[in-house]
Parts: C-alpha cells; sequence; structure tokens
C-alpha cells in the first residue's frame, strides 16, 4: 500500500516492533479479525501505548469478511473494540473487504482511496 501512497512520507510497522511514532502526523491502523474479533496483538498494542499515543491522529480499518449489508455487525463487534483503545483523535474508519484464499478484486484499490480521502481532508 505504501508504493500506492506516493506523495507522503509513509512507514510501515509490525505490531511489537520497535515502533517511533513521535513525528508522524497520522496513524493508520489496519487490524485483521480472526477467529470472530479484531487480532488481539494489535488491541495489545494500543492498550500498552496508549499514554504515548493519546495525542495522536488516527485512521483504523479492520479486514473481515462481512457481506457489505451486515457491516454494522462488523463495526460493533470488530471496529468499537479497537476504537476503545485509542485515546488519541480518529479522523476516519472503514470495512475492508477480506478474505479466505484470494484478496477480492479491488480491495486493496478500495482501502488506498479511503486512506487518501482522509489525508485530502486533514489537509484541506
Amino acid at each position: 500500500m505504501v508504493e500506492e501512497l506516493r506523495g507522503y512520507e509513509t512507514a510501515v510497522f509490525r505490531v511489537g516492533s520497535d515502533v517511533n511514532v513521535e513525528g508522524c502526523d497520522l496513524i493508520v491502523v489496519g487490524v485483521p479479525v480472526y477467529f470472530e474479533g479484531p487480532l488481539r496483538s494489535v488491541l495489545r498494542f494500543l492498550e500498552e501505548n496508549s499514554e504515548r499515543l493519546k495525542d495522536k491522529v488516527f485512521a483504523v480499518f479492520v479486514v473481515c469478511t462481512v457481506p457489505r449489508p451486515l457491516y454494522w455487525y462488523a463495526r460493533v463487534k470488530y471496529l468499537k473494540p479497537v476504537l476503545e483503545r485509542i485515546r488519541g483523535r480518529v479522523v476516519g474508519t472503514f470495512i475492508a473487504r477480506g478474505w479466505f484464499t484470494k484478496p477480492p478484486e479491488g480491495a486493496r484499490r478500495e482501502v488506498v482511496g479511503w486512506i487518501r480521502e482522509v489525508l485530502a481532508r486533514l489537509s484541506g
């Protein structure tokens, strides 16, 4: 995804690595869903770092296999637990289409488009 965001300074961090977000204007958190819940290591990272992240700006997306008519379920079951652990300002959320074997056509493009919209709102 980073290569599709040319024109912006980007860095990718894996949860559990030494993450330095001091100079970040926006933190995009992508959370996969496994066994009917957001990935626990992401939730743990947000909890353990809540104090140093409290003044940051976030955009959050979850990746799940819930069909679009049931996105309300994804917001309650998957997105809400993530948002409850963020003390900073959340400027955008997104439910991304997940997969079991092969990414759906256009799924990556949808996430990149959403991130671009969030960045445009922040800079506008």
